[in-house]
């Protein structure tokens, strides 16, 4: 696997695990 492509796939799960955190945060704060 090349280094960008790991970076590629670390960058996405950063990107989808922000959205469920700020999901999360969300409905908390509801």
């Amino acid at each position: 696997m090349d280094p960008a492509d790991l970076q590629g796939v670390v960058a996405f799960v950063n990107t989808v695990e922000a959205g469920s955190f700020t999901r999360a945060g969300e409905r908390l704060h509801v």
